[in-house]
C-alpha cells in the first residue's frame, strides 16, 4: 500500500485515557424502522478523531490511496447471561458481516472473520450494562481484531433513549445490542466509521438538543430560519459554512461531505426538507444518506471518498499495527444454488434417532452454520465443514424448524435457507456407513438379560470407535469412545434386564454403522 504521510505517527500513538467517554450511535439505519434515538451529553470521544482529521489535513497532499485490497480481522464475541441464555444466532452475525462486508468492499476494505466461528462469552454484567464494564470487555478483547461485542443492550450513563450500538475510544472495541446485529442494520458499519476515526458527519451540533431543551430534533423556528453565529450552540467549535469555505476546521473536517446540524436528529425520513441557512445565507443542503450522519429510512447509506481516505489512514497507522499481517483471506463470492435436501421440507420421519440433514454444496462457502429450533423453543447451532450434519437425539414426536447459512471467512454475503420436519419415535439406520469398519458381529443374538453382549469390530486402521447401546424408544443406556487397533478388536457392554429390542451403534470419523439385537 503506497501511504505516505508521518505527522500522524505522533498522533495515533499517543492516544490517551483522557477521552474516555463512549460515543454512542443511536440510529436504526433501516428504511423498515422508525426511529430509536439516544443522544450523549458530550462528543464522546470524538475529539481524538477530529484531531486525527485536522492532522491528516496538513499532510494529506503525501497521501494516495491506491487500488490495493485491505485486509481487516473481525472478532465476533456473541455475549449471554451467565447461563448461555440470550445469545445472538450465530446466523445472525454472519448476516450482520455479510452487510458490512457488503458496505466496506465498495471502499476496497475487506472485513474477514478472525477466527473459524466465534467467541462465547457468559456474562450478565456486559451482557446486560456493556457501558459500566470497560475493563472486563477489554480483558476479553483479541488483541489482534477489531472486536465487537454483541449484548441484550448498549446502554450507557448519560444517554437518553436506546442506544443500539457505541464505539469506546479508550477501549478501542464496539458494542452492539443484539436486535440490531439480528436485523443486519447500519449501525455496526457507523460504528466502524468511528473505529476508524470517522466523526459524525454533523460534529459540534451533539450536545445542541439538551442546550435548548428540543425534544425531537432540530427546531426550525429556533434560530427563525437562519444560523447566524460564527460557533455551535453551547460550544466554541466553528459552524461549517456550505461554500466549503471552513470545511477543514469545521463539522467533520472533511471537505466532500457537506454541513449537516444534525438534521438527522428527529427527521421522519432519509430527506431534509426544511429551509435552515448557514451564517452566509446559504440554504444548508445535508448528505441525507451519509454513513456518519443520523437520518434514518434511507435506502442504502454510503462514505464518501474523502471519508474512505481517513480511514485508510487510520488503518495505515502505527496504532492499528496490531490490524496487519499478510495474511490473505478467502474472499470467494458464495453463491445460493445449493438446496437442503434431506429431510424434505415437512417430512414426517420414523425415527427422531440419527436424523441426518443434508443438504447440497454451496459453491464458494468453506464453512456452513446450522440452527435448529425445537417446538419446545430450544435452540442449537452447528459450525461444519460438511453439507451433511447428524443429529444423534432429538426429541420423538417433535417438530423441528432447521436452517443453512454458507459461509467463508471473507464473505458472509450468502442466502440462508430453511426448511422443517416432524420426528418418530425409532432410530434412523440409512445414516452413512463407516467405511473404516469392515465388519461387526454382536453375539449372543438373540442374548439374555444379565448377560454381557459381544461386539467384535474389524478395523481397515487404528481408529477411534464410539459404541453406544440403545433401546427402542431412542434412550442411551451407555456409551464410550474407546482407540481400537487394526484388525480384529472386541469389545464387551454390560449386561442388560430388560427383555426387548436394541440397538448397538458405531461411530467413526466417516460414518456410523447400526447393529440389532434381541435380549430374552
Amino acid at each position: 500500500m503506497k501511504i505516505r504521510f508521518c505527522t500522524l505517527i505522533f498522533l495515533l500513538t499517543s492516544w490517551s485515557a483522557t477521552y474516555s467517554q463512549i460515543e454512542n450511535f443511536d440510529l436504526d439505519h433501516t428504511h423498515s424502522h422508525g426511529h430509536s434515538h439516544a443522544h450523549p451529553h458530550s462528543h464522546g470521544g470524538q475529539e481524538e478523531m477530529i484531531a486525527f482529521i485536522q492532522e491528516f489535513n496538513k499532510t494529506k497532499h503525501s497521501f494516495v490511496r491506491d487500488d490495493d485490497p485491505i485486509f481487516v480481522p473481525i472478532r465476533f464475541h456473541m455475549v449471554a447471561r451467565n447461563d448461555g441464555s440470550g445469545r445472538v444466532p450465530g446466523a445472525s452475525v454472519l448476516g450482520q458481516m455479510g452487510a458490512l462486508q457488503k458496505d466496506f468492499k465498495k471502499l476496497g476494505i475487506y472485513l474477514y472473520l478472525d477466527e473459524d466461528s466465534f467467541e462465547y462469552l457468559n456474562n450478565t454484567s456486559i451482557y446486560e450494562t456493556p457501558g459500566s464494564f470497560e475493563n472486563l470487555i477489554k480483558s476479553k478483547k483479541d488483541p489482534d481484531a477489531v472486536n465487537v461485542f454483541v449484548c441484550e443492550n448498549a446502554d450507557v450513563a448519560n444517554a437518553t433513549g436506546n442506544v443500539l450500538g457505541f464505539f469506546s475510544v479508550d477501549g478501542d472495541y464496539i458494542v452492539m445490542r443484539r436486535s440490531e446485529v439480528r436485523q443486519a442494520t447500519a449501525s455496526l458499519t457507523h460504528e466502524m466509521g468511528h473505529f476508524f476515526s470517522l466523526p459524525h458527519t454533523f460534529f459540534g451540533w451533539e450536545g445542541v438538543f439538551d442546550f435548548y431543551g428540543w425534544s425531537n430534533g432540530w427546531n426550525v423556528n429556533q434560530f427563525n430560519g437562519q444560523y447566524t453565529l460564527p460557533t455551535c450552540p453551547g460550544n466554541n467549535y466553528p459552524v461549517e459554512l456550505m461554500d466549503g469555505s471552513n470545511c477543514e476546521t469545521s463539522g467533520d473536517g472533511i471537505c466532500d461531505t457537506p454541513p449537516d446540524y444534525n438534521f438527522g436528529f428527529g427527521a421522519p425520513q432519509c430527506k431534509w426538507n426544511d429551509v435552515i441557512r448557514d451564517p452566509n445565507g446559504d440554504i444548508v443542503d445535508p448528505q441525507e444518506n451519509n454513513i456518519m450522519s443520523y437520518f434514518t429510512t434511507c435506502d442504502e447509506y454510503v462514505f464518501t471518498e474523502g471519508q474512505a481516505d481517513i480511514m485508510v489512514a487510520n488503518f495505515n497507522s502505527p496504532a492499528r499495527a496490531h490490524l496487519k499481517s499478510n495474511y490473505v483471506p478467502d474472499t470467494t463470492e458464495i453463491f445460493s444454488d445449493y438446496e437442503l435436501v434431506e429431510p424434505a421440507e415437512a417430512e414426517l420421519l420414523e425415527f427422531n434417532q440419527s436424523v441426518r440433514l443434508n443438504w447440497s454444496d454451496a459453491d464458494g462457502a468453506s464453512q456452513y452454520v446450522v440452527s435448529l429450533t425445537s417446538q419446545a423453543q430450544e435452540f442449537s447451532e452447528y459450525y461444519v465443514t460438511e453439507s451433511e450434519l447428524i443429529l444423534e437425539e432429538l426429541d420423538p414426536n417433535s417438530f423441528y424448524f432447521w436452517s443453512v447459512k454458507p459461509y467463508n471467512e471473507g464473505n458472509a454475503q450468502s442466502i440462508e435457507k430453511e426448511s422443517f420436519f416432524t420426528t418418530g419415535n425409532g432410530i434412523n439406520t440409512s445414516v452413512k456407513e463407516s467405511e473404516l469398519i469392515q465388519n461387526v458381529i454382536v453375539y449372543p443374538n438373540p442374548g439374555y438379560r444379565g448377560q454381557d453382549i459381544n461386539v467384535s469390530i474389524s478395523l481397515e486402521e487404528s481408529n477411534d470407535v464410539t459404541i453406544s447401546l440403545f433401546d427402542v424408544t431412542g434412550r442411551i443406556l451407555s456409551t464410550a469412545a474407546q482407540r481400537f487397533n487394526k484388525g480384529e478388536n472386541t469389545y464387551n457392554i454390560n449386561a442388560v434386564n430388560e427383555s426387548g429390542i436394541y440397538f448397538i451403534k458405531l461411530d467413526t470419523k466417516d460414518g456410523s454403522i447400526h447393529k440389532k439385537i434381541v435380549i430374552q
